[in-house]
């Protein structure tokens, strides 16, 4: 399972079709405590997707999150928990994403970049292509 950290690129592969295709090559969820960062309008385009797993934090977080919060916010900290909960999962964030791959890697979450993340999943070409105009915009 990818547990994807960055709402709005979520929401506008969303907006272009791009998003049921991820999801029908893998299994995706998102922090609750990230989306409710967000405003309504991501919100309601996110959860157009009843495939998109919406994790909540269990009590174990209260203590594990003390002494983490120097650079990042409560939502990142939130990916990064549920990301470190299961077996198999993967943490996907974008590239100014730099002070939680860094804590990614001291907690031994796998981490990965969402452009290679999306070359991995994604095989079509086209959609790729699409995928690097989406981003930038």
């Amino acid at each position: 399972m990818y547990v994807i950290n960055d709402m709005e690129l979520l929401m506008r592969l969303g907006r272009h079709r791009i998003l049921e295709y991820l999801l029908s090559q893998c299994k995706v969820a998102i922090s609750a405590v990230r989306l409710n960062d967000y405003s309504l309008i991501v919100r309601r385009e996110i959860e157009k997707y009843p495939d998109v797993v919406v994790q909540h934090v269990d009590g174990g977080f209260d203590g594990w999150f003390r002494d983490k919060r120097k650079y990042l916010s409560m939502s990142d900290l939130c990916s990064l928990y549920i990301s470190k909960m299961g077996t198999g999962r993967i943490l996907v964030v974008s590239g100014e994403d730099f002070f939680l791959q860094r804590l990614a890697r001291m907690n031994n979450v796998s981490c990965l970049q969402f452009d290679d993340f999306i070359i991995a999943t994604i095989k079509d070409e086209k959609i790729i292509q699409l995928y690097n105009l989406i981003k930038v915009a």
